[in-house]
């Protein structure tokens, strides 16, 4: 997702983040029932910490190493609903991750996320292979992956992670 701007579904607008993302921005990130299943340190599920994770993502978008992070916004609201994102582990290979606000789990916007993001890697970087690290506890997300192709390749340690985590992969 290098250089990447937007990506569209039916019902999404999945794109870089925005300095007018802020207020949503913090409240995803200080929300434990989302940031319980992700890989963030403690000091950025803080109402400072998200402030400087978003300016950094943001100004990263302009820079050699964009982190690749993005805003998923509901194209008839123009909510965010979400965070998606995709980093590479070796040259072919691709981790994914996604979350939402609670208020929008349970309505398939994960499934279409994590397959928009699929193809764009597949398509546009040659992706052979994409890793989704998953905590034990987060079934829903097991469901999406599981529904989308991944295969679980047993436990692993992952960084920022307190425990072990599932390491879901699809190749293709």
């Amino acid at each position: 997702m290098d250089g990447l701007k937007e990506l569209e579904t039916a019902r999404l607008l999945i794109r870089q983040f925005h300095k007018t993302d802020v207020e949503g921005f913090i409240s995803f990130m200080t929300n434990p029932l989302i940031t319980n299943n992700l890989a963030f340190d403690d000091a950025v599920k803080t109402k400072e910490g998200a402030l400087v994770l978003l300016n950094q993502t943001i100004e990263s978008y302009t820079s050699d190493h964009p982190m690749l992070a993005f805003a998923i916004i509901n194209k008839v609201t123009g909510s965010l609903l979400g965070a998606c994102g995709t980093g590479f582990l070796k040259q072919g290979v691709a981790e994914v991750f996604y979350a939402f606000f609670p208020c929008n789990w349970g309505n398939g916007f994960a499934t279409e996320v994590l397959t928009k993001m699929k193809d764009y890697l597949v398509q546009i970087h040659a992706v052979k292979e994409i890793h989704a690290f998953i905590a034990q506890q987060n079934i829903a997300s097991i469901k999406v992956v599981e529904k989308v192709g991944f295969t679980n390749m047993g436990l692993t340690t992952k960084e920022n992670f307190p425990d072990k985590v599932y390491d879901f992969v699809l190749t293709v």
